[in-house]
């Protein structure tokens, strides 16, 4: 049967009470002197484990503090291998530490290796016996400090007296001097706090914010590398927008909301730490991870007060060394700065908001100001390709003959050869069948991917059609090469405008240049029936004359109908509804069938 541990047994020889005196008196004096010296709690612990193992004769001492945020007694010193080697945190009531802690009083155990409370470190250690002895302020236990033997003792009540000395000793001054670092600290903390509060102050760019975020982040938590990630409501996903370390290389990396430990946090709004990053099984992209030497990671949530609009997240190389306590602190720092990143995209929105409207009363008043359908076309191109951020730019003519997409003009200096696009093929071609902006981030992938000469690289496209009323006119299409871009609902919308001014301008010099010729043509046709009404009428009279050679009335009869063909042709060319043309061996020609024909719904 596991024996418990006995109080207050009398302690056999050597150690009499004329012998330990004196020596517990001079320890106490040597920790007393270094107390007022001593103001990192670390080096005095370290220097109560020495003295205790030394003036008990035992093999191992530890001394541990209580960390109420974790519930957990944290070991700042111990006698194996100086403070490198630390015992796992300890819960209240177990082993010989935590119940001194739990009891607020000695705990003594002859036989521990078969005590009901054994811990496996001691054990591992070969403790054999033990005592403990709480660290006491006002009734108030705030650590433990605690000696191991590796051979069995009768009796070791003795040495639980001299740890109760040395506990009442050093424990208040102990807890001075943990307030006193805390207080240090704390004060850090918040210089680091103001000072990044300050920096990000400084400017309203959102890019600027995030590093100096990034930069606080790293600092306050010992980290290696800092990320922020914000969340794209209209995808479902989180981006990787910020990041230093080397964790620039993964800029751009997208994360689904139910994946990966970002979206835990973005769902359940709450705090994620990971001891161990690549074998988590939450991790997203974990070659990527181990690619990168991360190991331990701890993210929090950035937050206003509607949603969690993004992720504030430390990194290190190390395995497990994130506390609770850093995750305070990354928290107490994303929730200062939460309002700064907040206020620095609402400002990139509105400066954004900004450079569309410029751009789009560029573009309105090239428009206004140019009759030439090429330039029309050009300066819509460009204005479209820088606004949105695209590599280059197309605009694509509806061919109603061959009912398919045209290119016509290109921002490349040397576009590839053309291809005509069908309907529903590739984005222009969805575009054009479904009448509505098509944006897509992963183009390689799509159930309607085409690839035309030129574009195997594409990732990203936006494509908008031309529409005036119902009918189509074209597509305009920008594309991406840059694997990092995103086309945004905000760029399709951009586009869209841009393409709706275009086609209202297009359709407009359309309707000029078609009602121009429509009265000229008008025109033509009154003095051409009234030059041509006498000679009709003279070869109607000559075609009825009896007296005409047989000969010469075929002739009339020729010259007859060929003049009736030119009044149907000039009643046909008055009846012009839109400018379609066709191919002839000298070039494009008016199609004078299909322009007369009333529009149709493509």
């Amino acid at each position: 049967m596991a024996r418990e541990p006995r109080q207050r047994e009398r302690m056999d020889p050597p150690f009499t009470q004329r012998v330990v005196e004196p020596r517990v008196l001079r320890a106490l004096h040597e920790i007393a002197v270094a107390i007022g010296g001593v103001l990192d709690p670390v080096a005095l612990a370290q220097l109560v484990v020495d003295q205790a193992r030394d003036l008990v004769g035992a093999d191992l001492a530890h001394l541990y503090f209580y960390e109420p945020r974790a519930d957990r007694l944290v070991s700042m010193a111990s006698t194996l291998h100086g403070s490198g080697d630390l015992d796992p945190p300890i819960v209240p009531g177990e082993g010989v530490a935590g119940q001194a802690f739990q009891r607020r009083e000695p705990v003594v155990v002859h036989d521990y290796s078969r005590w009901q409370h054994a811990r496996s470190y001691a054990l591992g250690h070969g403790v054999q016996a033990a005592a403990a002895a709480p660290l006491l302020v006002a009734d108030r236990a705030v650590g433990v400090i605690t000696v191991g033997f590796r051979t069995c003792r009768a009796a070791v009540d003795e040495q639980a007296n001299v740890l109760s000395l040395l506990a009442a000793q050093v424990g208040p001054a102990l807890e001075v001097v943990r307030l006193y670092r805390d207080a240090q600290q704390s004060e850090r903390e918040a210089r680091v706090l103001y000072e990044a509060l300050r920096a990000m102050g400084g400017t309203l760019e959102l890019q600027p914010r995030l590093e100096r975020l990034l930069d606080a982040a790293a600092h306050l938590t010992e980290a290696d590398m800092a990320e922020v990630e914000l969340v794209d409501p209209a995808r479902a996903e989180v981006e990787l927008v910020a990041a230093n370390g080397d964790n620039r290389r993964a800029l751009g990396l997208r994360t689904p909301l139910e994946r990966g430990l970002s979206g835990v946090i973005v769902r359940e709004q709450r705090p994620v730490r990971t001891s161990n990053m690549p074998d988590d099984p939450r991790t997203w992209a974990p070659d990527l991870v181990r690619e990168e030497g991360i190991r331990s990671w701890l993210g929090v949530p950035l937050a206003d007060e509607e949603r969690v609009f993004g992720v504030l997240a430390v990194a290190s190389r190390q395995e497990d060394v994130f506390t609770e306590e850093h995750e305070r602190r990354l928290a107490s720092l994303a929730g200062l700065a939460a309002a700064a990143v907040r206020e620095a995209r609402l400002y990139a929105q509105a400066q954004w908001n900004l450079e569309r409207r410029a751009a789009l009363l560029r573009v309105s008043r090239r428009l206004a100001a140019e009759s030439d359908p090429s330039q029309v076309m050009r300066a819509v191109l460009e204005e479209a390709v820088v606004l949105v951020g695209g590599s280059f730019g197309a605009i694509f003519r509806w061919d109603e003959a061959q009912r398919a997409l045209v290119r016509v003009w290109d921002t490349r200096p040397t576009p590839p050869p053309s291809r005509s696009i069908r309907l529903g093929d590739g984005a222009s071609g969805q575009a054009a069948a479904r009448r509505r902006p098509v944006l897509t981030n992963d183009s390689q992938h799509e159930p309607w991917r085409f690839a035309p000469a030129g574009t195997t690289d594409v990732r990203a496209v936006a494509a908008v059609p031309l529409l005036d009323s119902s009918r189509l006119l074209g597509v305009l299409t920008v594309v991406a090469l840059d694997p990092h871009q995103r086309f945004t609902p905000e760029d399709g919308e951009t586009l869209e405008l841009l393409a709706a001014s275009a086609a209202a301008k297009l359709a407009g010099l359309e309707r000029t240049r078609l009602h121009a010729i429509t009265l000229a043509g008008r025109e033509l046709a009154h003095r051409l029936n009234n030059d041509l009404a006498l000679a009709v009428g003279t070869l109607d009279l000559l075609r009825e004359e009896p007296a005409v050679p047989a000969a010469l009335r075929n002739m009339v009869c020729d010259a007859a109908e060929g003049l009736a063909a030119a009044v149907r042709a000039i009643a046909q060319f008055q009846g012009l509804a839109r400018f379609e043309t066709k191919e002839t061996p000298l070039g494009p020609a008016l199609d004078i069938e299909r322009s007369t024909q009333p529009a149709e719904l493509s």
